[in-house]
């Protein structure tokens, strides 16, 4: 979805909507791929936010 043109900026918020999960478990999960260095975490506290690494839509095209 996130490479198929996903409009705004991806939180975690829309993360567990998306994956019909709780907030918890989309944090958690998001947490695992910014580890990954597949997401870069942007902003700080409420208006956190995440995007793809570079490295990941190189190695995708």
């Amino acid at each position: 979805m996130l490479l198929d043109g996903f409009e705004g900026n991806l939180t975690s918020g829309k993360w567990a909507k998306i994956c019909k999960c709780s907030q918890d478990t989309a944090n958690r999960e998001i947490s695992q791929l910014v580890s990954m260095n597949i997401l870069i975490s942007e902003g700080a506290g409420r208006s956190t936010h995440y995007r793809l690494t570079m490295e990941d839509l190189q190695t995708r095209s």
